[in-house]
């Protein structure tokens, strides 16, 4: 059943005043049904206008034109007065009693589409300030509700999968979203959507179907081209990769991710100078991200620049303290530059920080190693 009013609701979607725009609609239809009684009491007023009028004419009390209008009979003589006289009457009821069932089969079909409408939307604000606070599995909880209302609806599905993909629920998030995506459809976001939960779990070859799905709908987006240009450089497919890097770029000369990835891969395929240029365009997006210095101060490493290597690594740190790579990294750095005071320090910092994820217990284990080795030779 096409919901319209669902679809534009949805259009105008906003977790801060959806609830407020359900109201409105709720109370345009009260007016609409007010509105429609206002006008049958008014058809009812002429009605029985009419029919005094014709009791009146007819010569008759009212108690006898009554009885004769029940028993459908036709009184002897006078019948081009009485005859038609009978039928107006009678069409005049059954158009009242008509547009009677007409308005209540309204009232109550437009009274279920606003209940229908406003459990599900209101679901969907509620779930979308849960995750706009970082809890993601409580949106998913709230999402769920408004599935008991209607289960096969694709947005429900598609913002669920959003949910469980932010908490890191992979496998649950790509069932979530091959159920949104499971006939063709107008938009393209949820099938890049599931593109990005299959490349997390490392099926690139479906994920880039989904994604060159995106973009046949909609060409216009940088992401749909740089998750494709992942999936195909973890292919191995490097010049395809690097295609979809430059239509990204294309779209949107300033997509961070693009210039980031593309830098990396341009790095690792030994064209460093390249790689070079496109983390300078990222930090002149966003000069404030210690990740982007981070590779840009490994390039300059790989170039034999140490200066500048020196510099990033240290605006990197000043960034994020806690950044274990860029801690053991400038260390390396001052280490090939015979700086062995500093270099100690870096891996000292290093070594004494919590790692956060496993290239930080590699860095640690490593700075470790490095402080044993700067020891052992004094």
């Amino acid at each position: 059943m096409p919901w319209t009013l669902l679809d534009i609701l949805a259009f105008l979607h906003n977790p801060n005043w959806i609830k407020l725009k359900v109201y409105a609609v709720l109370v345009g239809l009260c007016l609409i049904c007010c509105a429609v009684s206002a006008i049958l009491s008014r058809f009812q007023k002429q009605v029985q206008q009419r029919r005094a009028q014709d009791i009146a004419l007819s010569g008759v009390g009212p108690a006898a034109f009554e009885e004769h209008l029940q028993a459908h009979v036709t009184w002897e003589g006078d019948l081009e007065l009485k005859t038609p006289l009978r039928k107006r009457v009678l069409q005049w009821l059954k158009r009242r009693h008509r547009g009677r069932t007409a308005a209540m089969l309204l009232a109550g079909v437009l009274a279920l589409m606003s209940l229908h409408h406003y459990v599900i939307l209101s679901n969907w604000a509620d779930g979308d300030q849960r995750e706009f606070l970082g809890d993601h599995i409580g949106a998913v909880l709230i999402y769920k509700k408004a599935l008991r209302v209607d289960p096969n609806l694709r947005r429900t599905h598609l913002l669920i999968g959003e949910s469980l993909l932010a908490a890191g629920k992979i496998n649950l998030s790509i069932k979530e979203l091959e159920r949104a995506a499971k006939d063709e459809m107008e938009e393209a976001d949820p099938y890049a959507v599931l593109g990005d939960a299959l490349r997390f779990a490392g099926r690139n070859p479906e994920a880039l179907k989904y994604y060159r799905k995106a973009i046949t709908m909609d060409a216009t987006v940088a992401m749909y081209h740089v998750g494709a240009a992942d999936c195909l450089e973890r292919l191995g497919r490097l010049g395809e990769a690097e295609t979809e890097y430059l239509s990204a770029l294309r779209v949107d000369g300033t997509c961070l991710p693009a210039h980031q990835q593309y830098g990396l891969m341009l790095m690792n395929a030994n064209r460093t100078e390249e790689g070079i240029a496109h983390f300078k365009k990222s930090l002149m997006v966003n000069p404030n991200n210690p990740h982007f210095h981070y590779n840009l101060a490994t390039a300059y490493a790989r170039v034999g620049f140490a200066a500048g290597a020196v510099a990033e690594y240290r605006r990197s740190i000043d960034l994020k303290p806690d950044y274990m790579l860029a801690h053991f990294n400038l260390g390396l750095t001052m280490m090939r530059l015979g700086d062995k005071r500093r270099a100690t320090e870096e891996f000292q910092t290093c070594a004494q920080l919590d790692p956060q994820s496993p290239n930080d217990v590699e860095a640690k284990k490593n700075a470790n190693s490095r402080l044993k080795e700067l020891e052992k030779n004094g």
